[in-house]
């Protein structure tokens, strides 16, 4: 092949950042926060072979205080059926800022 396509690492990502993005939206609409945008980026160490280390860092764009914020990310989290796919030893480390 021309190897242009996205490895699987890549398609797994792509879903794990599209189930956090809908987990966290959930998440936001059930306590009235204000969610006009929410970006997910995920990236994996290292990029090839065995990975050892996700990062995800959910942007979201919310009058919400800070606490708020923190636990609809948290929750988002523990509702992503793909997240839940990870094995325990691998390290997913996940952030949250504003846009």
């Amino acid at each position: 092949g021309t190897e242009t396509g996205p490895t699987p690492v890549d398609v797994f990502l792509g879903g794990l950042a599209s189930c956090l993005s809908l987990s966290v939206r959930y998440q936001a609409e059930k306590r009235d926060a204000s969610d006009d945008e929410i970006r997910v980026d995920a990236d994996a160490t290292p990029a090839e072979r065995a990975v050892e280390r996700i990062e995800a860092e959910v942007r979201l764009e919310s009058d919400a205080d800070d606490e708020t914020l923190e636990r609809i990310v948290d929750l988002g989290e523990r509702g992503c059926h793909v997240s839940q796919l990870l094995r325990e030893d691998l390290d997913l480390a996940l952030s949250w800022d504003r846009c």
